[in-house]
């Protein structure tokens, strides 16, 4: 039984997902360690992004979590797209949530600059990868889209709305 459990879990069939996540992390690790897209404006934005790389010595912001976070969840559902089962969990219902919280992302990053994420992985790397992101889960539970599609509609009505007066 063990060998069993062991052979469902063999680096050999997570090969491929393994080797995209080591390239996300080589990615991130170069541009962490050679890029900085913040130029702040004037002395009070120099002085906070001082205070901000002195709380995050390693990863420079809480945003390059969040960058990250991007590039895995991307990788995660182009996986559930190739592999998965029609009854697979990230299927239906769970891709619209993917779906639906990926397009919110991508909608507030494109009404302004302000929804962009800072530091070595910020800019618009998480938003492509939240559009990728948007599609993929599409995709993969269309069913569940088609059949949510008056509740999405609804919801994506009543945030309209309610972002409008935030941005």
């Amino acid at each position: 039984m063990l060998g069993s459990v062991a052979a469902k879990f063999s680096p050999r069939r997570f090969a491929p997902e393994l080797i995209a996540l080591s390239i996300c992390t080589t990615v991130s690790i170069c541009l962490r360690a050679y890029g900085n897209n913040v130029k702040p404006q004037d002395l009070e934005q120099q002085k906070a992004w001082e205070q901000i790389q002195n709380e995050w010595p390693l990863l420079v912001t809480a945003d390059t979590l969040l960058a990250f976070q991007a590039l895995v969840r991307l990788i995660a559902i182009i996986s559930v797209f190739l592999r998965a089962s029609p009854t697979a969990p990230l299927r239906g219902s769970s891709a619209v949530f993917f779906f639906a919280a990926a397009t919110a992302r991508v909608w507030l990053a494109s009404r302004t600059d302000s929804y962009l994420l800072d530091g070595p992985l910020g800019g618009r790397l998480p938003v492509v990868c939240e559009a990728l992101l948007a599609l993929m889960s599409a995709a993969t539970g269309w069913s569940g889209i088609l059949e949510h599609l008056f509740e999405q509609l609804l919801l994506f009505s009543l945030l309209d709305g309610g972002l409008e007066k935030i941005a």
